[in-house]
């Protein structure tokens, strides 16, 4: 994955608050970035695992540097069967004895734990040493502190991004590029975005 830093966002952002140094910026487009991603599911990791019976008792899948999940989308096994979705949590409540079953097929995806960078996919087979692949689709989110993020991603949601750093900026009170009416009309814009995001995800075209 090439990672495209939010510094090339600058030149949208720049002259529109002169005097704001370049660390806040940055700090701007990390939190843009972050709601941008969370609201639209439009950040998108391909999932393609394979998964061996008599090897793995569960499948440990990391995301992309400098991201977390915001939630799998669309993940099969055999590339036929849906997996059902739960954290470690509610599994070991309302599924005590997972481990002991013996599905043909795992049957869930799971978060690893809180901090959200790993799936995981369990039970393993274990019905023999045929591999399964465990195909799929994740929405995932930068880090708060991530650079930027993957180039396609940027290139398709620069406006948003850029609108969603202008919206903190300018709203930012006391600061001498404070503009608390500029502020409102570049959130606007941000929610725009974040609902053209959403369309191009529902219909399956967004990056990834």
């Amino acid at each position: 994955m090439a990672l495209a830093q939010y510094t090339e966002l600058f030149p949208d952002i720049q002259p529109v608050v002169m005097a704001c140094p370049r660390p806040a910026i940055v700090r701007a487009l990390q939190a843009a970035g972050q709601a941008f991603f969370q609201e639209s599911q439009a950040y998108i990791h391909t999932i393609d695992e394979l998964m061996y019976g008599e090897d793995y008792e569960v499948l440990v899948h990391d995301l992309p540097e400098y991201t977390r999940l915001v939630a799998p989308l669309e993940v099969t096994a055999g590339g036929q069967n849906p997996l059902k979705t739960t954290n470690p949590r509610l599994l070991a409540i309302e599924y005590r004895d997972w481990r002991a079953e013996r599905a043909a097929l795992p049957s869930y995806v799971m978060l690893a734990d809180n901090s959200m960078d790993t799936l995981i996919v369990a039970p393993a087979l274990r019905a023999g040493s045929q591999a399964v692949s465990i195909l799929g689709r994740a929405a995932i989110k930068p880090t708060r502190r991530a650079p930027g993020v993957e180039e396609s991603v940027l290139d398709e949601f620069s406006d948003g991004l850029v609108f969603g750093a202008l919206s903190n900026l300018l709203g930012q009170p006391g600061k001498e590029w404070s503009d608390a009416r500029k502020a409102a009309t570049y959130t606007q814009m941000f929610y725009e975005e974040i609902g053209k995001a959403k369309n191009l995800a529902r219909r399956g075209t967004r990056p990834g």
